[in-house]
């Protein structure tokens, strides 16, 4: 079954995915 619960599951780790992402291309090799 796929429903809401699922969807804002999936959301969250996009979410996670794109934070992760940013600070990996714009932190690090500024440190």
């Amino acid at each position: 079954v796929f429903g809401y619960h699922e969807i804002f599951h999936a959301l969250v780790i996009a979410a996670a995915g794109a934070h992760f992402a940013v600070v990996a291309f714009f932190v690090l090799p500024s440190a």
